[in-house]
This record gives C-alpha cells, sequence and structure tokens, in this order.
C-alpha cells in the first residue's frame, strides 16, 4: 500500500501547528492557568441588572456581561509576568474598570472577585487561588472553606452550624475547616426595625471540598445581604 505525498504532507503540517502554542509558550517563558470572575459589586442604579462586567486577557473576553451575584466561565490563558488581565464595564466606558498583574501559579486555577461601588473608582479586587491547594491549609479528611466579606455597606455576622466565623472588615477572608456533613450557615445583619434579621442556606460538606463563600450585596434588595457559595472540588470531579 502507498501513501499519497500530499495527504502525508498535510499530516506533518498538522502535527507541526499543534506543536507551535506549546513551543511559543517554552520560547516565550508563558505558563498556563485557569481563571475566572465574580461580580460581588454594589450600584445605586434603580435598574440594578444593568451592572455586568467582562473579564478581558489579552483582548479575548472570558466572561461577558457577569452581573452581581454572577459568576463567569473559566478560561485558560498563557501569561508571562509582563501581562495584565482587565475588568471592564459590560457595554459602558471603553477604559478597563480593573487592571490586574497575572502574578499567578503554573497550572492554578483562579477566580477574581471584583466588589466595591460599580460607579465608583473605588473598586477593589481579591484573586482566590482555589488549585493548587497551600499544603498548610490541606487537612485530610476536613472541608476547607474560604470566607470573604464582599459587604461594606453594613456589618454582617456569619454563623456556621451555630458557631460564630471570625468577623470580617471589607474585603478580608479567613480561613475554616470544616467536619464533614450538613452545615448551617447564618448571616445576621440589622434590619430596619433596629432588630436582627437572620437569612440561612446550608450546605453539605464532603472529605476534601474546597468551599469559597462570599458574603455580598444583593442584587434587588438594598437592605439585605446574599451568600455566594461555591465547591472548587466538585467542580474538578464533574
Amino acid at each position: 500500500m502507498t501513501t499519497c505525498p500530499c495527504l502525508f504532507r498535510m499530516f506533518i503540517t498538522a502535527l507541526l501547528a499543534l506543536g507551535q502554542p506549546l513551543a511559543a509558550s517554552a520560547a516565550t517563558g508563558a505558563q498556563m492557568a485557569h481563571i475566572k470572575i465574580l461580580n460581588v459589586c454594589d450600584t445605586s442604579q434603580a435598574d440594578r441588572w444593568r451592572t455586568g462586567v467582562d473579564l478581558r486577557f489579552r483582548e479575548r473576553t472570558i466572561g461577558r456581561d457577569i452581573r452581581i451575584g454572577e459568576r463567569g466561565p473559566v478560561g485558560r490563558i498563557l501569561f508571562t509576568g509582563k501581562d495584565l488581565i482587565e475588568v471592564f464595564r459590560s457595554g459602558g466606558d471603553p477604559r478597563p474598570l480593573l487592571r490586574v498583574p497575572a502574578a499567578l501559579k503554573a497550572s492554578g486555577v483562579y477566580t477574581l472577585i471584583v466588589m466595591g461601588q460599580l460607579e465608583s473608582a473605588a473598586l477593589d479586587v481579591r484573586v482566590v487561588e482555589e488549585y493548587p491547594i497551600p499544603q498548610e491549609s490541606i487537612r485530610p479528611g476536613q472541608c476547607r472553606v474560604q470566607l470573604l466579606n464582599a459587604l461594606e455597606k453594613f456589618p454582617v455576622q456569619v454563623e456556621i452550624n451555630r458557631q460564630r466565623a471570625p468577623a470580617l472588615a471589607f474585603g478580608e477572608t479567613c480561613e475554616i475547616f470544616l467536619t464533614p456533613g450538613e452545615v448551617e450557615i447564618s448571616l445576621l445583619f440589622p434590619n430596619a426595625t433596629g432588630g436582627i434579621s437572620r437569612l440561612e442556606s446550608g450546605m453539605l460538606a464532603k472529605p476534601g471540598d474546597n468551599y469559597t463563600l462570599v458574603i455580598h450585596p444583593s442584587a434587588e434588595r438594598s437592605d439585605r445581604p446574599e451568600l455566594f457559595r461555591a465547591n472548587a472540588a466538585a467542580e474538578r470531579r464533574e
């Protein structure tokens, strides 16, 4: 059996094309990571659904029109120490709201949590590293939780299984380790009558789970918080 020379050349060309991105990244010292964005900003707009932001890297849009309380899709990037990750207002000013240095670990998985007043220039960002988990944060048989407070307008106390979590100022984070099982989470916050309201939710903690919990402004009501949660371990298993 003979092989057509043109088919052989096409095969070789395809192999070379597949190798070009790897070769280019090796030549430039670029590294690979995965990023996504979580929008937990506050806004004074009457139409609170016009609150989308875009996540871009090197002119490529990774998350588009991500609204308050929403998280965008995961995007893989090849980055160097000189690169910037940019956040824009969806359909608004062509100038970025934020520029974040791509100071990431190779093969890491990160969520950029954008917070603060959307209409002002005082936006802030926290880059949460979901993987790899730091060696000092590995607790066999337990569930890891990274808790972040992205709510500035009024204080919120967090209770986990009726035990108070550390009080966090705006933008602060803490790390909590839980015994696997059903977990009850309560947000306690002041109400209009001068009392304390309680917002309750729950989750199932499994050994090796890696949760991110974020207290943030509600997209619909200015007088109550909301709780975003995501389990990076479960997402990796899917």
